[in-house]
């Protein structure tokens, strides 16, 4: 990602200040083939005693619900904003042993071989850093958002995130895996499909998220009324307005 870009993916975030999607009316249907479950990783590979890093944290609020019971976690995010919404958040968790500090992905500041696991969920991250940060044995756990999630969406409105794009991110990541020196390294698709109540419904999903937009902030953010109303009705179903999803999941052993 150029600099350039970095910069508007910062500011995209800070304007946003959560990540919380709690609130959308919304079902999830999961393919039974899938593997891989980000938090339940996270609890196979870790226990009461480990030491956790988590990367691109946002506003906390999947950590705070979801992270398994662990020794401490230390997570961090490059958006001053989304780490003063996760240190709010977290007045509604007092038992949670977590940390959370502005810091950037791609630059840690830790010690070599502090850290039992390290999670970073659709976020960008470097595995060799990582590595290095890892102990011995220590799980490298990730979930990131594939080239081809909510493609039939982008198609209606021809743009989206990664929208064109011919090679899939999740081979991209893998692929950068290669010589960095883990044991083992493992690559899961995750793909599932969500309902959304109402078109309200998925409108607010489409102005958070950055899949139609890309990382255009909520001010500029457009979704051209025709175009979704089309989508809805071609794709309205028993159970709500259908939108599908493919993740991918990666596990690396150090």
């Amino acid at each position: 990602m150029e600099e350039s870009e970095k910069e508007k993916e910062k500011e995209y975030y800070s304007q946003q200040k959560n990540w919380d999607f709690s609130k959308i009316k919304y079902t999830t249907i999961y393919n039974p083939e899938n593997e891989f479950d980000f938090y339940t990783m996270i609890k196979k590979y870790s226990d009461q005693s480990s030491l956790c890093l988590d990367l691109g944290t946002g506003g906390g609020e999947n950590l705070l619900r979801y992270y398994a019971d662990v020794g401490y976690i230390i997570a961090i995010d490059n958006s001053k904003e989304m780490i003063e919404t996760a240190n709010q958040n977290l007045k509604s968790y007092n038992n949670k042993k977590v940390k959370f500090v502005v810091g950037d992905n791609l630059d840690l500041k830790f010690p070599d071989n502090l850290f039992d696991l390290v999670s970073a969920r659709n976020t960008n991250s470097d595995p060799k850093m990582v590595f290095n940060v890892l102990k011995k044995g220590g799980a490298f756990i990730i979930q990131g958002v594939d080239t081809k999630d909510c493609l039939e969406i982008k198609e209606y409105f021809k743009r989206g995130q990664n929208y064109g794009s011919k090679q899939n991110f999740s081979d991209i990541e893998y692929q950068g895996f290669d010589g960095v020196g883990f044991s083992s390294v493992k690559l899961f698709p995750i793909l599932f499909t969500e309902y959304y109540e109402s078109k309200e419904e998925l409108l607010k999903l489409l102005l958070k998220a950055p899949i139609i937009n890309d990382f255009d902030n909520n001010a500029n953010a457009k979704i051209e009324d025709d175009i979704l109303d089309k989508y809805v009705k071609e794709h309205q179903k028993e159970k709500g307005i259908e939108l599908k999803r493919v993740y991918y999941g990666i596990l690396a052993i150090k």
